[in-house]
């Protein structure tokens, strides 16, 4: 009670300590995550591994059962896991990891991804580099950008973008898997024919693995003319689509046979990619990310916005884009009404307490009295892990409104 007493008695220290926490306040605000919405859904976490050259049976009994083993004990190591499934599929299995509430998101997708990876050196080589971890937050909005042109075609808008625009914006540290959708993007589907292949007693297995080799280039070594050494390189076989066909595949009876015999080759547009988008009356590529878990949201858009709009600076004029959904609109929005918010009742305050009261050290003191106490409330925010969204921000105007009642009231007593 006496250090209280001491504190109290000096109005310049209790400044002082309000001006510390007022400082503290606003470092804590300025580096609360910013997102669209609150975090209510819990944790999940993917993952994907292809079969390879293994039926689904036969990954399960090799390693599926000893993997999900793996994964259900996650909750030893502080990680509290709810449930956890599997989907044997035709070609991989997903792992589907339900984390509880409280758990860290980046915390869960790193022990689940430890695992994976600790785990893969098991695995064939076509297994390892077909591994996918991906983490799903909840409710973290997305950015989407539509970009068109009158005279270019999608194909050749999307060829220009790509090695242009999509490895800066893949570096945005608070962007997770940024994506240039293409409406036109092809895929080669092979469609075996099941009546040849048993004829020619071929497995699949035999098919993947001769695709596989006329995909493979390789060095074949150097030759050294005079002085200078020159490097030899052995291509890949398949250079075109058409190239497909002639892939030659060795059979067991030792004949070989090419691919195009014993299979349908088909290159056409991505099977159940019939969405069409239009911008201005042209067909457009959509440009769409959405944030990491934790991530700024608000930073995000804004970076990403600004490397479009710089690098189309540096593309013909034809190219242009609209923005479809913008996230930091409705931040930058919610900031806004905040601010307003305060001003307002900070105003109310004062006026009401000269009118009333007509003490201008009161009224100065009401008027401090509001502003504090909001940015006081962001070190309450970073200590419980509370971000700025649409919804905190929104109970932070109302309680902007709430303090003018307790100014006033308490002001008056005084």
């Amino acid at each position: 009670m006496d250090s209280l007493s001491k504190l109290y008695g000096s109005p310049l220290r209790v400044y002082l300590l309000l001006g510390a926490l007022a400082a503290v306040g606003l470092w804590c605000g300025f580096h609360l995550p910013i997102s669209l919405f609150p975090n209510s859904a819990k944790p999940e976490v993917f993952v994907d591994i292809p079969f390879g050259s293994s039926t689904s049976e036969e990954f399960l009994n090799s390693f599926g059962k000893d993997l999900e083993g793996q994964l259900r004990r996650l909750s030893s190591r502080g990680v509290n896991l709810g449930s956890t499934e599997a989907e044997y599929r035709r070609r991989n299995v997903r792992y589907h990891l339900k984390f509880l509430w409280g758990v860290d998101p980046q915390l869960a997708e790193r022990e689940v991804s430890n695992i994976v990876n600790s785990f893969a050196s098991r695995l064939s080589q076509e297994s390892r580099e077909g591994i996918w971890v991906g983490l799903r937050g909840g409710n973290r909005g997305f950015l989407a950008i539509s970009i068109y042109s009158e005279t270019r075609s999608l194909d050749s808008l999307y060829d220009l973008l790509q090695p242009t625009l999509m490895p800066q914006i893949s570096k945005l540290p608070d962007a997770s898997d940024p994506m240039l959708y293409n409406p036109n993007q092809k895929e080669i589907r092979i469609d075996l024919k099941s009546d040849v292949m048993a004829t020619l007693q071929l497995l699949p297995r035999d098919i993947d693995e001769a695709i596989r080799s006329a995909l493979t280039g390789s060095a074949g070594g150097s030759v050294t003319l005079s002085k200078e050494t020159i490097q030899l390189e052995m291509p890949r076989l398949i250079q075109r689509v058409d190239d497909l066909n002639r892939v030659v595949v060795p059979t067991p009876s030792g004949k070989t046979v090419h691919l195009g015999e014993v299979a349908h080759i088909d290159w056409s547009p991505k099977s159940g990619s019939n969405m069409i988008f239009k911008s201005s009356g042209s067909p457009s590529l959509i440009l769409q990310t959405t944030p990491r878990p934790g991530g700024n949201v608000k930073r995000m858009s804004e970076e990403a916005l600004e490397i479009v709009r710089q690098t189309l600076k540096t593309l013909p004029p034809d190219i242009k884009y609209k923005i479809l959904v913008d996230p930091s609109q409705f931040i930058r929005s919610a900031i806004n009404n905040v601010l307003q918010e305060i001003a307002i009742a900070a105003m109310l305050a004062v006026v009401v307490l000269f009118l009333f009261i007509g003490s201008f050290r009161n009224v100065i003191a009401a008027a401090i009295e509001i502003p504090i106490s909001m940015v006081l409330a962001f070190i309450l925010m970073r200590f419980f892990g509370i971000n700025l969204n649409l919804i905190s921000l929104g109970g932070l105007a109302l309680s902007a409104g709430m303090n003018v009642d307790a100014s006033v009231v308490v002001m008056e007593n005084i």
